[in-house]
């Protein structure tokens, strides 16, 4: 982000910064919609490999295709979803209506090769065996050779409204043929997520619907996907999470869930999962901690 910003500088560099991270209100994402897209190919005209694109060992010029950070990271190796990924070739780019859109870098004869519609790729190829609805793109990963696109998603169940967080993986070593690889599906709203040495690290905040506990008025523990913590299987049915892997603090107040889960990169296979009940959606990652909060009253 630096390097773009200081390409465009003053009011341009600062609409980039808003049209690509967007501001956060009353949870929905907003964004400079007469901007982005001028931003996007300004970029596109003015792009200097030689002046900017850094090599694996920190100089300039022109390397094998592989990944370039463009995102202004909180941790160093700790690597940050954005809408905005590139390659040392290729642009990889969400916009406002949850289109990813591709385009080459060539200066001047840059352009546009291809665009998915996530959304609907993802009510197509859901792992969950029910319908969904209120597809809702959130980020994107890019992998460190440029060949493996994780986006985050979340979704509503059309048959009880339950909030999922969805992990896809696209294989785009041919930009112009972007393949599905894999979908993982957890339950709970989408908290935040990193990468972190080939590994996937994805949390969520899963609150309980009060409601779907009770049979006749009575409390009912019938179907545990309703009130405990799940990740899918590769069949798509949801697995819920192993007893000794959901922790209870001293202090509970309220239904709900933080759920961590790590994945591997490349094929999102789950090597573990942990659950905090009673906890907030206050997270912050360092390479090998991840720190929550807890709130309580004291009666």
């Amino acid at each position: 982000w630096d390097n773009l910003f200081n390409m465009f500088g003053g009011a341009k560099g600062e609409a980039m910064d808003d049209a690509m991270n967007g501001a956060a209100l009353d949870g929905d994402i907003y964004y400079d919609k007469v901007e982005e897209e001028d931003i996007v190919a300004d970029f596109l005209e003015t792009y200097n490999p030689s002046e900017i694109a850094p090599t694996p060992d920190g100089t300039a010029g022109n390397v094998d295709n592989s990944s370039v950070e463009v995102t202004d990271n909180q941790v160093e190796g700790v690597s940050e979803g954005d809408r905005f990924k590139r390659s040392h070739t290729h642009i990889f780019y969400l916009d406002i209506y949850g289109v990813l859109k591709v385009y080459t870098i060539e200066g001047l004869d840059s352009k546009e090769i291809n665009s998915l519609n996530i959304a609907a790729n993802v009510e197509e190829e859901s792992a969950l065996t029910e319908k969904i609805c209120n597809v809702t793109v959130k980020e994107m990963f890019l992998s460190s050779d440029a060949k493996t696109l994780t986006l985050i998603v979340t979704f509503n169940s059309v048959e009880d409204s339950t909030l999922y967080t969805g992990i896809i993986n696209y294989d785009v070593s041919d930009p112009e043929n972007i393949q599905n690889r894999a979908i993982v599906t957890m339950s709970g709203d989408y908290l935040s997520a990193r990468f972190i040495d080939g590994k996937l690290l994805v949390m969520s905040s899963q609150t309980i619907n009060e409601e779907a506990l009770y049979t006749s008025g009575k409390v009912s523990f019938g179907e545990e996907e309703t009130y405990l913590p799940c990740i899918s299987e590769a069949n798509g049915e949801l697995k819920v999470f192993d007893e000794e892997d959901i922790i209870i603090p001293e202090n509970t107040s309220r239904l709900c869930y933080t759920n961590v889960t790590v994945l591997d990169g490349m094929t999102l296979e789950s090597l573990g999962e942990k659950a905090m009940f009673s906890h907030s959606t206050d997270a912050y990652v360092t390479r090998d901690r991840i720190y929550l909060t807890s709130v309580w009253a004291q009666m």
